[in-house]
């Protein structure tokens, strides 16, 4: 599921990260996941990468996108990106 949102306060700014926000997004789900990029599912899978760059690099103030993507909360504004795993409940 795709929603607007406000803009997230936490996160890194993603042009620190990558000339896209695409791959910023990929970058991070990498850092929070530990995994290698060829490990976690194409991200044109949840959401249309280009489109999300064009969205975000308009820089449409007040705008975010959030999505989940390979189990991860993934929200991105036109200056920061978040990525967070969903709490695990602990096994019983």
């Amino acid at each position: 599921m795709v929603q607007a949102t406000q803009t997230p306060e936490e996160g890194r700014l993603w042009n620190e990260l990558a000339e896209t926000p695409s791959t910023a997004i990929v970058l991070e789900l990498m850092h929070t996941l530990d995994r290698e990029v060829d490990e976690i599912p194409p991200l044109a899978r949840t959401i249309d990468p280009d489109a999300i760059d064009r969205l975000v690099e308009s820089g449409a103030q007040g705008t975010s996108i959030s999505f989940t993507h390979a189990g991860c909360a993934v929200t991105v504004s036109p200056t920061k990106i978040s990525v967070s795993r969903p709490e695990t409940p602990p096994r019983v």
